[in-house]
This record gives structure tokens, sequence and C-alpha cells, in this order.
């Protein structure tokens, strides 16, 4: 008799240190996630107890015939070149890097002494807007400020020498020269305004663009202190600072613009910030357009495999600390990806129930019926992955082979799996595949992907209902991706 599982993993160990610079804020680690309970194979969906430990779902019938797994020998990739259009070359690759650090100016400073205010813009050129939307200039902008007072109320840059634009400010060089200050940290300040907190996959474009941003510049990742935007640590992003912590947990917490009954009269004065604009914080290159048009943003599908992002992903998985995915063998692993209700405690151990939209009918039953369409060969593990921690959620996905769901920002940890793994991505209710988000992670980590679409489910937006066929289609779709395989590369037209 096959029982469907629900793996629970354990909760992240939180990193505590001090804080930067007063009065402007720090994050403090809020209680963590608690992992969901079994999935009910009887019961309908319904919110899963802050404290309940997860049982296995009871088998109700015999498996189907069993289907016979792919030789464990061909089920282990080796790193290996990325077989792309020659376009992706210039917008995925270190090409990208290159075109966009020789592309940088220093409109102020340039000639100054050492020790002088100075500003290096880097335009990234590559990246066009796309669906008909503007940027405020042509396109991501980083910006290295030298030499710099920052406001200890706001953390912005005071006046010193260069002009909003870059250009050179007289009455700023002035008042920079009698200015009063206390020397910064040796450390290098990033300057980021986080976009849609609550989202992994929004989220991850800020994330992805840092470790690039770093190598454009060559600064080691652990001599950075981030500077947060916000006006606090809003509810609901503790799990974007684990991220942010795993990406750099040498300097963190981070510093967050906000509040203050006072205004402390002297700022410091730092050798380094870098300043990502906005536009690096809502779009990566896992949505933007480019200008040579072989990306289009998330309206077409796109081609391109990309070892920047997989090197990006790397470092927040060695972050966690979730180990490198182990050789592929035995069952082929499937998850599935359940959106069912949960809990979660936020900041001051406050829960707060989540009823994501587009859960499936019957949840328990369709995990039996799936296994048993799957039939020998093949494990299948459910998880909900919205009361998942980041390092949870990366540790799944890291040790498995497919990876199956609704369409929904759970998927977005599909990325995480092992190259030449399997994302089966199901649509219905109020999102019918117009957007590809997760065709496009799937490209640029290397992965199989396919895309179920049509009258899978019943009419709904929050309640999926699904048949036999729908039964029937996923788990081919399963059985069909070909993954681990050496002689097989994931095709994305």
């Amino acid at each position: 008799m096959r029982a469907v599982q629900v793996v629970v993993l354990v909760a992240v160990s939180m990193l505590a240190c001090g804080m930067l610079v007063h009065p402007l804020r720090m994050y403090n680690d809020p209680g963590l996630i608690t992992a969901p309970a079994a999935i009910s194979a009887t019961a309908a969906p319904a919110a899963i107890p802050a404290t309940a430990e997860p049982a296995a779902i009871p088998a109700t019938a015999a498996p189907a015939t069993p289907t016979p797994p792919q030789d464990p020998s061909l089920r282990h990739v080796p790193p290996h070149e990325d077989l792309n259009p020659p376009l992706c070359d210039d917008v995925v690759t270190n090409r990208l890097l290159d075109t966009w650090r020789a592309d940088g100016t220093t409109p102020c400073g340039a000639a100054a002494a050492p020790g002088a205010p100075a500003v290096t813009e880097y335009l990234l050129k590559a990246w066009v807007p796309v669906f008909g939307s503007t940027w405020d200039q042509d396109g991501p902008v980083v910006q290295v400020l030298r030499h710099v007072d920052l406001d200890r109320y706001s953390g912005k840059p005071l006046p010193w020498g260069c002009g909003k634009e870059g250009g050179d400010d007289e009455a700023g060089a002035a008042a920079y020269a009698a200015r009063t200050v206390i020397a910064g940290e040796a450390k290098v300040l990033y300057r980021v305004q986080r976009f849609d907190v609550n989202n992994p996959y929004e989220g991850l474009h800020a994330q992805i663009n840092f470790v690039m941003v770093m190598r454009l510049l060559g600064i080691d990742p652990v001599t950075v202190q981030f500077v947060f935007h916000d006006n606090e640590a809003v509810e609901g992003a503790d799990k974007d600072h684990s991220i942010w912590r795993a990406l750099n947990r040498a300097a963190y917490p981070a510093v967050f613009k906000g509040p203050s009954i006072e205004k402390f009269p002297t700022p410091r004065r730092y050798d380094t910030v870098v300043d990502a604009n906005w536009v690096l914080s809502v779009t990566s290159i896992m949505k933007t357009g480019s200008r040579n048009e072989v990306q289009k943003g998330v309206l077409e599908p796109m081609p391109c495999r990309s070892p920047l992002f997989r090197d990006a992903l790397d470092a927040i998985r060695g972050g966690l600390g979730v180990p490198p995915p182990p050789p592929r063998a035995g069952d082929i692993r499937v998850v599935w990806s359940s959106r069912r209700p949960y809990q979660r405690v936020g900041p001051g151990g406050v829960t707060h129930e989540h009823s994501p939209a587009r859960t499936l009918q019957r949840e328990g039953e369709w995990l039996q019926q799936l296994t048993e369409a799957l039939g020998d060969g093949y494990a299948l593990t459910a998880h909900d992955f919205g009361g998942y921690t980041p390092k949870e959620s990366v540790a799944v996905a890291s040790q498995a082979d497919v990876f199956v769901g609704v369409h929904g920002a759970g998927m977005v940890w599909s990325a995480f799996l092992p190259r030449h793994g399997g994302v089966v991505e199901l649509w219905g209710g109020d999102k019918q595949g117009r957007n590809n988000h997760y065709q496009h992670t799937s490209a640029l980590a290397d992965l199989f992907y396919t895309a179920l679409k049509g009258k899978l489910f019943g009419e709904g937006a929050s309640r999926l209902a699904w048949t036999q066929d729908t039964v029937r289609a996923t788990a081919d779709a399963i059985k069909g991706m070909p993954v681990g395989r050496v002689d097989k590369e994931p095709v994305h037209d």
C-alpha cells in the first residue's frame, strides 16, 4: 500500500548580531514559521494549526501497474556548457556583466583627489521595459558613491559636491568641506528598496540582482551592510529577510530607513555606498525584456539558460546552509506544492491565517490518485511551502527530481531543483496560463518544463475541481520528464 508523505524539515536557527547605525531600525527575527500538518486524504482543505504535527496520508487503494524507473546511472548531471541560442549569451551570462561594466561612467569626481567625493554610474543597457511600462531612466542603474555622508535619520546622502543627477554641485561641496562627521565603519553599504516582500518570486528580483552587482563591482558580499529603504520590518517579511541574511550573514541585521523622534546632528562618512535604483527590485533576468529581443517579458516564453541565475541560487542555498543537490538514485522524487490554507507566526508571535486562491478540492484524494497513476518508481510527497521557512523550501526542492503545482508564488522554489530536474505547472481558476514566470525560471535553471493548460479544472478561482482526466494528464506529464538525463537537454521555445 503506497502512502503519500508530508516532509517537515528542521526550522532554521536565527542569527543575532548588533545594529550598525542608530536610530535607523534593524530587523529582529520573529518566531519561525510552523511546519504544516499532513493533508487529509478524505476531508476538504482546512487551516493548518500552527502547532500541529505532520501525519502520513493513508492510502485507500493499491497502486496502478508499475512504471519502470529510469536507469539511476543516467540521473546525475555533471557541470556542462549551456546550449543557448546565440543571443542569450548577451543577456544571461558573464557577457552581460562585461558590457554593463564597460558602460560605466564617472559624471562627478572623475578628476578628484583621493578621498574626495565621486560618483560612478553603471547603466544596464541590455534590458528594456516591457508591456508598455516605462522606467525613469534608460534602464537599471547602479551608482557607486565614494566618500559620501549619510544622514543618520533617513539613510540618504547629504549634499557632498555631487548633484542629484551625479554632476558637480559647488554649494554641496562647500557644505561637505565644512561638515563635522563620524568616520564610517569599514563596510560597503548597499542601499536597496525592496518590492513585495510577501511574495518570494517578486522578492527574488532584488536578491538575484544583488549577487550580480557584487560580481559587476568585484565586491565581496561579506563586506556589505544592507540599507533597506523600507520604513520598518513590514509584516510578513521574515522569509524575505531570511534570503537577505543568507546572502550576507556577516553584516546582518539590515538597517532600515524609518521614523525617529530626533535627528542626530553628526552624520557618518562612508568610503563606498552602492545605490541600486528601484528597477533592480522590480525586475531581473527572470522577467525583463532585452534590447536584442531574446527576452520579451513574462507574457512570452524565454529560451535562455543562465549560469548567473544558477550562481545566485547557489549563493542563497549555501547561505541558508542547505547542501548541494545529491546525485539522483532510486525512485524519482516528485514534490507536490500545495495551496491549501495555512497558518504562520509573524512578528510578536502573532498567528496569521492565509487562504490562497486556486486551492485544490479534495486534495488528499487527489494526491492518492496521482500516486496510483504514477505507479512504482515514483515517490510523491506533498508540501505547504507557504508555511515553510526558505531553508526548508530550498532543502525540499534541492532533493527532488520533479516539482508539480498549480500556478502561484510557491512554484518559485522549483528553481532550486537539481539541474535537468522537471517542472509541471498546472493552470486553472483565475490564472489561465497568461504569464510565463516559472517557464522562465525553469529555462534559466536548465530544467525541463511542461505547462498543463486548458479545461483541467472546473469553474471558480478559489477552489479547483479536478477529474480523472486531470490526474491522468498530470501523471503523464511527470512520467514524460527525462529528469537527470545526460543525453537529454531541456528545450524552451
